[in-house]
């Protein structure tokens, strides 16, 4: 999930006009490097899996891809500290509007 950048980036604007679209694009390489090595790691235990890299808001990203997709289960990472029961969390929000079964991995 690749969120927009945090708003006190647009004063770097003033300094450097392309660094917003660098960090985005660095951040994109990241996750795409991460979601290859995951797939990576499941074909290799046989398990078939997709993944997808979302731009934009986190809920509403996720819940249009899993719709696109007609995804059989989310499998969604969890913060140690949060679980689906935390009211307000982005795993709560999602979880009580998914269309498919959900699968939380702390």
């Amino acid at each position: 999930m690749v969120e927009p950048l945090p708003l006190y980036v647009n004063i770097s604007l003033a300094v450097d006009p392309d660094l917003p679209q660098q960090l985005l694009n660095e951040r994109r390489e990241r996750f795409e490097l991460a979601i290859q090595l995951a797939l990576k790691h499941a074909a290799e235990a046989g398990v078939a899996a997709n993944a997808a890299l979302i731009e934009g808001r986190e809920v509403e990203g996720i819940l249009a891809e899993v719709s696109a997709c007609d995804a059989d289960l989310l499998v969604l990472g969890l913060r140690q500290h949060i679980g689906f029961g935390e009211m307000g969390s982005t795993a709560h929000r999602i979880a009580m509007r998914v269309t498919c079964p959900i699968l939380g991995v702390p």
